[in-house]
């Protein structure tokens, strides 16, 4: 379901580039079927969003935690049913996303996962990273990782602010609550 106006191009109706840049078996996120409407954004922002989701030096799991935390934060129900199956693939139980739902998530982060969850919640709260948490952040991260974080975080607020401006929503089972996980079966479908 989208927002007036801005109905889902169904793959069949995609553009010649579209159809080379995705395939429609892959990609059936509302969000793509949506930006089917703008080739040239949607493959500039495609190529962007596979740089930061396969070529940056955070680990799989750092990076899901990092935009699970954010896609509770902003109220996003289909980022978080799509990236809960990234995280179960990426190492993270269900508890530990459960508590990335959390107003205050649960100990037992690594220091460097809790770094990324203070600095999800610092972005999300005051739009930057300042002060002590930015030093702690260097302190776990290279300059190139806490690069990274910034770019995975602020994509992570663009796709959210995009979707939830829409009302681009998913069809994953338990997302209206966005502390319930999708069922095993739907996680493992995606995957």
């Amino acid at each position: 379901m989208t927002g007036p106006g801005l109905p889902p191009v169904a793959p069949g109706q995609w553009e010649r580039k579209t159809r080379a840049l995705l395939d429609p078996s892959e990609y059936e996120s509302p969000l793509f079927l949506v930006l089917a409407h703008h080739e040239p954004l949607l493959r500039n922002w495609y190529r962007f969003t596979g740089r930061l989701m396969a070529g940056t030096t955070l680990t799989d799991r750092e990076r899901e935690v990092l935009t699970l935390r954010l896609s509770w934060r902003t109220g996003t129900p289909l980022q978080w049913g799509e990236h809960v199956g990234a995280g179960l693939r990426a190492g993270l139980v269900p508890d530990e996303i459960a508590s990335l739902a959390g107003e205050e998530p649960s100990t037992g982060w690594s220091a460097r996962e809790r770094t990324v969850i203070e600095a999800a919640d610092q972005l999300w709260d005051t739009g930057a990273i300042g002060g002590d948490l930015l030093t702690r952040l260097s302190g776990h991260f290279s300059i190139r990782e806490v690069l990274e974080v910034l770019f995975i975080a602020g994509n992570t607020v663009m796709v959210a602010a995009v979707v939830n401006t829409l009302g681009i929503s998913g069809d994953f089972a338990g997302v209206r609550d966005l502390t319930t996980l999708p069922s095993s079966d739907s996680v493992r479908e995606r995957s």
